[in-house]
């Protein structure tokens, strides 16, 4: 049995795909004719589909698309193909739905108008970052994401982003990956 991967993956990926579909062939192409030529006598792809590979397709009988709508994945061809065709609809549902409250609360709150005047160094706006009482039931939630100010990680890494940024701060509620440059060794 033979996979055709198209358009390729990085190298890393390309390699742990490999090792989980053995004793699956894998392979990838790198541009269209490549493409063409690997298509002849696979049995599955996981990727693009032109009306050119599915003529070149012997043997093809599943084709994973790699997104959730198929507008513009599906042709006349395809469709009147013996072939599967699979996407990728359902996978992300959870992580959007979480992404769209975020940012439902954070227009609620006006957040995305408060850290505009705070970088402004406008007067009289809420202190987003937040501090004492107020805190302290989202450090009981969520401890991993309140970093003191005076942290070593603070202290060491970025001695000057807290008067650059948040002067009046005592924490801050970060939800987000660190660059490796603020990162503890």
């Amino acid at each position: 049995m033979k996979l055709l991967i198209y358009p390729a993956v990085s190298d890393h990926r390309f390699l742990k795909m490999r090792q989980a579909a053995a004793p699956m062939t894998v392979v990838q192409a790198q541009d269209e004719s490549q493409a063409w030529a690997e298509i002849a006598d696979a049995d599955a792809l996981f990727g693009s589909l032109t009306p050119a590979m599915l003529k070149a397709a012997a043997k093809l009988r599943w084709a994973q698309a790699p997104t959730a709508s198929m507008e513009k994945y599906l042709f006349p061809e395809l469709v009147e193909a013996p072939v599967v065709v699979t996407n990728m609809r359902g996978i992300f549902s959870d992580v959007i739905a979480d992404h769209v409250f975020g940012f439902v609360l954070c227009f609620a709150k006006n957040l995305h108008t408060y850290f505009r005047q705070q970088m402004a160094r406008l007067e009289n706006c809420p202190d987003i970052a937040g501090r004492g009482k107020s805190i302290r039931p989202i450090e009981r939630l969520l401890p991993w994401a309140i970093v003191p100010w005076a942290s070593s990680a603070w202290e060491a890494s970025a001695p000057k982003l807290r008067a650059a940024v948040w002067p009046s701060a005592c924490v801050l509620l970060a939800l987000i990956p660190w660059p490796k440059a603020l990162q503890q060794e």
